[in-house]
């Protein structure tokens, strides 16, 4: 059984991206409950796996990473390499925040609830998940892994020569 805070959580999580598990096929493969109400939440869609962590009603971590069909099934799979998916998000934008927008961006969310965190992150996540899953999809991966790496080194070595 989930405590309370989990399934509030899964149940803002399902709500607001109702169209992942819809329209792209994600299922809940695990639910974690950490201390002082924090909540991991594993899924599976096609080629790759989301890691959504919410800790004391704030979004935290958020990971996606590709996995070969053969692996679908396999819960604890060592060696996949997990991307932050605002890294993802800001490469198919063509955009990497600089420090003033990172700023700007913690400053709404500690005024923003939980819900109102999903709602913006629906929106900006769900006209870009076609190219998220085509960027995930195994057998296009590889070809477009050298790309994302060196973009998402290219914004953070910005970020740091302005920080």
């Amino acid at each position: 059984m989930l405590p309370a805070k989990c399934q509030e959580y899964l149940r803002l999580l399902e709500k607001h991206f109702a169209w992942l598990f819809d329209e792209f096929g994600f299922a809940v493969l695990q639910v974690e409950n950490g201390s002082m109400d924090s909540c991991s939440f594993l899924l599976q869609g096609r080629d790759c796996r989301l890691f959504i962590a919410v800790d004391r009603g704030r979004i935290g971590l958020t990971q996606i990473a590709m996995v070969p069909r053969r692996s679908h099934k396999v819960l604890n799979l060592p060696g996949l390499q997990w991307y932050a998916l605002d890294d993802v998000i800001n490469y198919l934008l063509g955009h990497f925040p600089n420090q003033e927008e990172i700023q700007q961006r913690f400053a709404n969310a500690e005024v923003q609830t939980l819900e109102d965190v999903f709602v913006e992150l629906s929106a900006t996540y769900r006209p870009l998940w076609s190219d998220v899953m085509t960027l995930f999809r195994e057998d296009n991966f590889e070809s477009e892994k050298a790309k994302l790496d060196h973009a998402i080194r290219e914004g953070r070595a910005r970020l740091h020569k302005t920080g």
